[in-house]
């Protein structure tokens, strides 16, 4: 790709390709690249206990020494109604991303789909510069089992949630995009920058001093783009855990119900957790090069950018993490009247037992003759002895109110 200004001009190469142990070999050796910059990239989709990711163990004071900047993120997807039982999937790509399908909202089950985007600025002898820019490939529908998992369909079709992320276009952008270009928003992040590249560089690029900053603009403003959307699916969610709290008949579906908001819920507050570390280390970078580089009208709008999208994130996290409590007390509530149901239940048995038990105690007394059985010449006898012990017995272990208010009256006299 090639871009002419009034006074330079100057070629940006951008490639998407697996980066492997000879890439990684030839391109550390030739450009003195810190290790730390490729395996920002690639990094482990699950957490385990044998390694941890860079994103995780990477302090802010190792962060001032980087002369790169690895972006994570996530990508939404909407696959309509994908079965219930496909939660986790891995993308068919270089390098291992996970996407969590959360439940269905409005019968629609919607995906995140992890992504990275890594920015380094290689300053040579010369004058002259390199910029390395790894992107994840565009979004397909190839995937293979996530935890616990056996086969999957051949495809998995998706599509971008609500038609994708917004494009931050101007008019002379827009009119490029127009001449048979497909939308920005519904293609992979090497395609938005090389039409971002192509039409306009930032302003605050200078080819012949660039900067770090200059050469992260355009993919921060990507990144941005896709966590709005990330924040309207925690919008959704939401919505979706607020109306599923409507009380059912069925009292073990709603039990079922319930545990499994509630784990859900506890995994969106992982997964927050996570988002604002990604996040906070955005937005330490944009603090950074604006006082190493100076103020900068763009510069400040992202700025504002990031810090509104951390605020709306941290808003819908503590929302969400506020429905736990109150799932919580919706399980206790189900099973207390579980347990009323299940006295109640009780109580009948007891007393039918209650009632069979001395009919059946003198039953076995008559049986000794067979003229007390039925049909016998006595059987009435039967009737005129059960029928007093029951009532009695039944009186004795659940008296009327007004004995047992006089039995009671009685008690506190004689005390």
């Amino acid at each position: 790709m090639q871009r002419k200004d009034t006074l330079h001009s100057f070629d940006l190469g951008l490639q998407e390709a697996g980066v492997d142990n000879e890439l990684v070999e030839d391109l550390g050796t030739k450009l003195d690249i810190d290790p730390w910059f490729f395996a920002s990239y690639i990094y482990q989709a699950w957490r385990n206990t044998k390694t941890q990711s860079t994103q995780n163990c990477t302090i802010p004071s190792r962060e001032r020494k980087q002369n790169f900047l690895a972006l994570h993120y996530h990508r939404t997807l909407s696959f309509g109604t994908l079965d219930a039982q496909y939660v986790q999937l891995r993308r068919r790509s270089h390098h291992e991303r996970k996407v969590f399908v959360i439940p269905a909202m409005s019968g629609e089950r919607v995906g995140l789909a992890q992504h990275c985007c890594s920015i380094l600025l290689v300053e040579r002898p010369n004058q002259s510069w390199v910029c390395i820019i790894l992107t994840d490939p565009e979004m397909d529908h190839q995937y293979t089992p996530g935890r616990n998992f056996g086969r999957l369909p051949v495809k998995i079709p998706s599509t971008p949630f609500l038609g994708g992320c917004e494009a931050f276009q101007t008019s002379n952008e827009r009119e490029y995009d127009l001449k048979g270009q497909s939308g920005a928003t519904k293609r992979g992040m090497l395609e938005d920058l090389v039409q971002y590249w192509t039409v306009s560089a930032p302003s605050m690029f200078d080819p012949c001093n660039p900067t770090l900053r200059a050469m992260a603009y355009y993919p921060l403003k990507i990144v941005a783009a896709e966590w709005v959307n990330y924040i309207a699916v925690m919008a959704f969610s939401l919505k979706a855990y607020e109306l599923s709290m409507k009380p059912s008949s069925n009292l073990s579906d709603e039990l079922i119900k319930l545990n499994f908001n509630l784990r859900n819920l506890q995994t969106w507050r992982r997964r927050v957790l996570s988002t604002q570390g990604k996040l906070r280390q955005a937005v330490r970078f944009i603090y950074r090069r604006q006082a190493v580089n100076g103020a900068s009208e763009n510069w400040d709008a992202l700025w504002e950018d990031y810090q509104f999208i951390i605020a709306e994130i941290d808003n819908h996290g503590q929302r969400l993490e506020a429905m736990i409590p109150v799932v919580t007390s919706a399980v206790q509530l189900v099973e207390s009247r579980r347990s009323l149901i299940a006295t109640t239940n009780v109580s009948r048995l007891t007393v039918l037992a209650l009632i069979f038990i001395p009919l059946t105690y003198v039953a076995s007394i008559f049986s000794m003759s067979e003229q007390f059985g039925p049909g016998g010449s006595k059987f009435w006898v039967y009737f005129t002895v059960s029928v007093p012990i029951t009532a009695i017995v039944v009186g004795i272990a659940n008296p009327p109110k007004w004995v047992a208010e006089f039995v009671a009256r009685r008690a506190v006299k004689d005390a």
